[in-house]
């Protein structure tokens, strides 16, 4: 019987299966992910406890967006210009339709959502900036 020889690579030269999602479409998934939850949440008849020291309400409204836009503005930032315009219509429509739920509509969120997009870009920007791939070329070493 004749036998075949299959060329094999060696053990050393076999790489583990690379994931098909990229890090943009992660990033995108995570947006939506937080879109929804924001919708859920502020359209939910109850609010969050008054306080007469600190805003609770306006910080987690600019804690909010800061996160819905921090994951595009790190990792898919090509996505920007359309996720800001939605972005702040989300705020704005949220602030519209707040009213039907039994909640107040109040400018000052909508701020506070702009306020905090602006900080998710500022932040994403700045972490794009932290971990950006070196392209350094290596330099050897004379003889």
């Amino acid at each position: 019987f004749i036998q075949q020889s299959v060329a094999r690579k060696p053990c050393h030269m076999i790489q583990p299966p690379v994931f098909s999602i990229s890090a943009a479409r992660a990033a995108l998934c995570t947006t939506c992910m937080i879109a929804l939850a924001i919708l859920w949440l502020t359209l939910m008849p109850q609010a969050l406890p008054k306080s007469q020291s600190l805003p609770l309400d306006k910080v987690a409204h600019m804690a909010a967006f800061t996160a819905l836009v921090l994951p595009v503005a790190w990792m898919a930032p090509r996505h920007l210009w359309l996720l800001v315009p939605l972005a702040l219509g989300l705020g704005g429509a949220i602030e519209l339709l707040q009213p039907y739920v039994g909640r107040g509509r109040e400018v000052a969120d909508f701020i506070a959502d702009a306020m905090g997009v602006v900080a998710g870009l500022i932040l994403g920007t700045g972490l794009r900036q932290l971990w950006r791939p070196s392209v350094t070329p290596s330099k050897k070493m004379p003889n």
